[in-house]
């Protein structure tokens, strides 16, 4: 994901939450991260940057706790997925990744209580509660094509993946093999023919290149070779400036089935060194 990308998913987020008249971004200390904030503190008066201290937690103790819940329904995602398309590994290539990750927050505010209030962070800040149906992320679903309907032989109706709801409009977010769209309406297939693996494949789009011209945006496999043992796979991304790990060449990682991966073994911890634990 560029910065770019980035920062117009910052600025979105506080256009819709009314705060572009006045707010104090708080960020950790990370070049990635600082440098997209910094150049939104640059290009909009009213909003200020506030750096954390190094290596201190607790200063995003809120923030923290909810990456925290992220990854969580992030991994919830990628599990149901797996088992409900047949798909033996999933990693950070996987095409639906980045939809997880934005479906996850979004689900967060919309469907997610807190404990102490008894309300949704939609309803908290609406009044009212979030009713539109959902489908199950992932799931197969039928779009109506927008278009002249006075063409008796075309056809309106086409195949997707569903990926959430659009902030604002409220439309269906769906992946199809021409791209990702919003449509107003959609049907759901029988139980049984709701997750249909051919579909997924065919889908392409990212959360920033919807219509997925970009390299790296096209069609991806629905597993990725290493990715069952757990590792994680590379792609080409654009470097951040100033950041020593952008200009550091990364290795391939031993048994992550890539090509030129070589077996490593690593040494064993000498007695009387072990970890200690608890």
């Amino acid at each position: 994901m560029t910065d770019e990308a980035n920062e117009k998913v910052i600025l979105k987020f506080l256009k819709r939450e009314k705060l572009m008249n006045g707010v104090t971004l708080r960020v950790d200390p990370e070049n990635a991260i600082v440098q997209v904030v910094e150049k939104i503190g640059k290009d909009n008066d009213h909003i200020q940057i506030e750096r954390t201290p190094k290596k201190s937690k607790g200063s995003n103790g809120a923030v923290e706790r909810y990456h925290q819940s992220i990854q969580g329904l992030t991994r919830t995602w990628k599990s149901v997925i797996m088992q409900k398309c047949n798909i033996k590994g999933v990693n950070s290539d996987f095409k639906l990744v980045p939809w997880m990750v934005e479906f996850a927050s979004w689900s967060h505010d919309k469907v997610q209580k807190k404990v102490e209030t008894g309300l949704t962070g939609y309803q908290a800040r609406t009044g009212r509660p979030y009713t539109s149906e959902l489908c199950s992320f992932g799931e197969t679903a039928m779009v109506r094509e927008p278009g002249d309907n006075r063409q008796k032989m075309r056809l309106n109706w086409a195949k997707g993946i569903w990926l959430g709801r659009e902030d604002g409009s409220d439309e269906h977010v769906v992946g199809t093999a021409s791209g990702v769209n919003e449509y107003r309406t959609i049907r759901r297939f029988p139980e049984d023919g709701r997750y249909q693996k051919t579909v997924l494949e065919e889908m392409r789009g990212l959360p920033w290149d919807r219509k997925g011209t970009q390299k790296g945006s096209e069609p991806m496999p629905t597993a990725v070779p290493g990715a069952a043992s757990g590792m994680v796979g590379f792609r080409a991304m654009t470097k951040t400036p100033n950041c020593k790990g952008c200009d550091q060449p990364h290795p391939i990682p031993p048994h992550s089935g890539l090509p030129g991966a070589t077996p490593k073994v690593l040494p064993r911890t000498p007695p009387g060194r072990e970890r200690k634990r608890g």
